[in-house]
């Protein structure tokens, strides 16, 4: 073999027993490439049975279409939980509402990664009527609030819901204490009672109602 030779000169690959120097691997444009996993590494093109760790922006190129990310995944599974969460929470206060429900569940959506859509928020319409008696009133008042705590988790706005219905039984427990006074007091309170019934709200067919979100 020459000195002058350029394979020998080259100074490149593994020198044989013989003395001579290999030529480098060439690659065959036909060939076609090695495919990718599944987790994102490339098999080893050596052979040697390992694996190439692949960059971020190779792993999404060779990602299918409808095939998500880690983190979109993740996305994924808190929409889930949320759409779950949201509906079993207004279908408590649909269901303890009873008549009192106007309508609902209503929901409002979000799209998820995946394109579709889940439940992040949601209300029922309850509404409270006056109530013909002061127990009537008392019976409506107190179903409303069982209705805004109904949920394992109320919200604020439950809460306040809750309040006013409360308010409400509150003042109609205080007509029937103050109309069961009246009729231990005799004729004479009678005559009150009628006075103040002329001048005070009338519980009758126009009894007003009160609208509220839970």
């Amino acid at each position: 073999m020459r000195l002058d030779d350029p394979i020998a000169q080259s100074g490149l690959g593994l020198t044989t027993p013989g003395g001579m120097t290999p030529p480098p691997a060439l690659v065959d444009p036909a060939r076609p490439r090695a495919p990718t996993e599944p987790s994102g590494r490339r098999p080893d093109p050596l052979g040697n049975g390992d694996s190439v760790e692949l960059s971020a922006a190779a792993r999404r190129a060779a990602r299918r279409p409808n095939e998500l990310t880690e983190e979109e995944q993740q996305v994924v599974e808190e929409l889930q939980a949320r759409d779950r969460e949201v509906r079993a929470h207004e279908q408590a206060h649909k269901a303890a509402a009873g008549e009192l429900a106007v309508s609902g569940p209503s929901y409002d959506y979000q799209r998820g990664p995946d394109g579709r859509q889940y439940a992040i928020g949601g209300h029922v319409d309850i509404r409270i009527p006056e109530g013909r008696t002061p127990e009537e009133k008392l019976r409506l008042a107190q179903k409303a609030e069982a209705a805004a705590t109904a949920p394992a988790e109320p919200s604020s706005q439950d809460r306040r819901v809750a309040a006013r219905a409360a308010a409400q039984a509150s003042e109609a427990e205080r007509e029937i204490r103050d109309h069961r006074l009246a009729d231990r007091s005799g004729p004479i309170a009678t005559t009150t009672r009628d006075d103040a019934d002329q001048s005070g709200p009338r519980h009758d067919g126009a009894a007003r109602s009160i609208d509220l979100l839970v």
